[in-house]
């Protein structure tokens, strides 16, 4: 399946992100929620967001298909879900959108949770991905060359 295809299934998962909403403010506003309930949510939103990729996070895993890499797509990894996961050599690809300009400390402190817990961290910006694919596949090439 292309990114195009990828892209018009997007679309029709509104009801399904909907519906993850609903769940979360429900678990939030339950103050004994345990942590398997909130874990589980976690696994629930991921699930959804496997099935409805971003325009741009669907152009990164064809070209990592493609280039033969080995991956897992939206992973929970402790309480953060990373967009694709190569478990050989433990390397997090992050496609960042508008949103990461505002949430810069988030992302600093789920960079170092994941740092210490030997995960090794990519990140590419969406223009990156839709202007210059090639650049980015060489970029993760070298970045995993340094790793291993």
């Amino acid at each position: 399946m292309n990114y195009k295809d990828r892209w018009g299934l997007v679309r029709d998962a509104r009801k399904a992100q909907k519906k993850a909403k609903k769940a979360r403010r429900k678990l939030l506003g339950c103050r004994t929620a345990t942590t398997q309930q909130k874990n589980s949510w976690k696994a629930i939103l991921a699930r959804n967001m496997r099935f409805n990729p971003t325009r741009h996070e669907a152009i990164m895993y064809d070209a990592l298909k493609e280039n033969g890499f080995s991956f897992d797509t939206q992973v929970q990894v402790g309480p953060y879900i990373v967009d694709a996961l190569i478990r050989e050599g433990k390397t997090v690809i992050e496609v960042d959108g508008l949103i990461h300009e505002s949430q810069k400390e988030y992302d600093l402190a789920r960079d170092r949770y994941l740092w210490n817990r030997s995960y090794r961290v990519i990140r590419f910006k969406n223009s990156e991905v839709a202007c210059d694919l090639s650049g980015v596949i060489k970029r993760l090439r070298e970045f995993r060359g340094e790793i291993q």
